[in-house]
């Protein structure tokens, strides 16, 4: 199937240049739709119409078996609105959406498709902040418990009031003098959009921590935080299209080129930041630049105390492999299920 559509809309980008290359897509789509229901019909009206004589009857077959193989040579074209499955007898591929299609070579009109199979996973939490259980979540929110909502956002806190909370933690520091008052710390959210999950905060006034062991890329932002053992830093890589990232440790501020600084270490001693502290270790991360993904990243090089990400005031991350995190000290992961 795959390779017939290919040559599908291979074929119309080569033969025409008068409409848009969607604008194509759609009319080889609603000419294919038209086809297969007049061919459905027809079919119908062969089988069941007994009075038809043999000679007429071999004449539609030979009809309708000459637009059969026209039709197998008409594959469905990926467009990126919702069709029916009837319509398109899809129901063998319903769990595939096509997206980000594209001409990758406007010389050569070579098509380049980005395929993504709707996202089966689940993530299971686990920490002593979920009471020592395992919690499940899918697409549509907490596998079990309060399964009223079916938005696909859960949302964690203290307090007992089931319309605002959906799992109340275990934090020992966080209590309520009052009762029917409740706080709502953080959220797991699935995005329909990017199909992903992401961790999201909600009280404004409180940290989560993401323990970076594995190599964290960051985005274009003048405000990132970065936690390397008990030590702040803030980071600003708001013109790395021009190839510079701006550190600040505690007073001192740092500016750095990817032409000619990298790898900029971090550590107690003979390093590019230099951090006298005892939560430091002695080569402790290191921040390099990615050309393929043109982004400036940061790498743990196995420090006790670890290096964390801050996700604070409203902000968010994409769960897209196995994280742990801290919060108020206590430590909890997520992990993907496929």
């Amino acid at each position: 199937m795959f390779s017939n559509l290919f040559a599908c809309c291979s074929t119309y980008i080569k033969n025409s240049n008068e409409n848009s290359f969607k604008e194509k897509i759609d009319n080889e789509m609603e000419t294919h739709i038209k086809e297969n229901f007049e061919n459905n019909k027809e079919d119908l009206k062969n089988n069941n119409n007994n009075s038809i004589n043999s000679n007429n009857n071999n004449g539609n077959n030979n009809k309708n078996n000459s637009m059969s193989n026209n039709n197998k040579n008409i594959s469905s074209t990926p467009l990126e609105k919702k069709i029916k499955e009837d319509e398109l007898n899809l129901s063998n591929f319903s769990n595939i959406t096509f997206s980000n299609m594209k001409v990758k070579d406007s010389k050569t009109n070579t098509l380049n498709f980005d395929t993504e199979v709707l996202s089966t996973q689940e993530l299971k939490l686990v920490g002593k902040i979920f009471w020592n259980k395992d919690v499940y979540i899918d697409r549509f929110g907490l596998k079990s418990g309060n399964r009223k909502k079916k938005n696909g956002i859960v949302i964690f806190g203290i307090g007992k009031n089931e319309d605002k909370i959906d799992f109340v933690i275990n934090i020992s520091k966080l209590k309520l003098k009052n009762i029917d008052k409740y706080i709502q710390l953080f959220s797991i959210e699935y995005d329909k959009i990017e199909e992903r999950f992401k961790l999201k905060v909600i009280k404004n006034d409180i940290k989560i921590l993401l323990t970076l062991d594995f190599e964290y890329f960051f985005e274009n932002s003048k405000s990132i935080e970065i936690i390397v053992g008990k030590i702040q830093m803030l980071i600003d890589t708001s013109k790395t299209e021009i190839g510079i990232i701006n550190i600040k440790v505690e007073d001192k501020n740092y500016e750095f080129n990817k032409e000619n600084d990298l790898p900029i270490t971090i550590g107690r001693n003979n390093c590019k930041i230099n951090i006298n502290n005892n939560s430091i270790s002695k080569n402790h991360a290191v921040i390099e630049y990615s050309a393929e993904y043109n982004s400036f990243y940061i790498k743990d090089l196995g420090s006790t105390n670890k290096t964390y990400f801050v996700i604070k005031n409203g902000g968010n991350i994409k769960i897209n492999r196995d994280m742990n995190f801290k919060v108020f000290e206590s430590k909890f992961s997520i992990k993907i299920i496929e």
